[in-house]
């Protein structure tokens, strides 16, 4: 039994995964650099998410970056360590403040991710 998956043409969008990568030289130096990942056929979507009650609110999330598996080409695997990580979107460049992992509902696997950024 299967779960329906958005047809790809609906996935439109682009992205790129910028995560940070802790490294060390054949000389023992440690070093750190930008590993990015291109992501095809994903869906983003604007929208202001706020935290907090009455005044006392502040803003969470500018967007939320959908991945779907099986459909966003390649699918990485993101974790919690992500957070903190950044999405280019378009021209604009955004820190992913959360993650939600949507698993298979009869398997083990991720289904989906969505990613709040900010």
């Amino acid at each position: 039994m299967g779960i329906p998956k958005i047809p790809k043409s609906m996935a439109n969008q682009k992205a790129k995964l910028i995560r940070k990568v802790d490294d060390v030289t054949n000389d023992g130096e440690r070093i750190r650099y930008d590993e990015t990942t291109d992501l095809k056929h994903v869906v983003y979507q604007a929208t202001t998410i706020y935290s907090g009650t009455g005044n006392d609110r502040q803003i969470t999330a500018n967007g939320i970056l959908f991945l779907y598996a099986g459909v966003t080409e390649p699918m990485p695997t993101i974790t919690q360590a992500d957070v903190g990580a950044y999405v280019k979107i378009s021209a604009d460049t955004f820190k992913i403040t959360r993650i939600i992992e949507n698993k298979h509902p009869f398997k083990d696997e991720v289904w989906s991710y969505e990613i709040e950024v900010l």
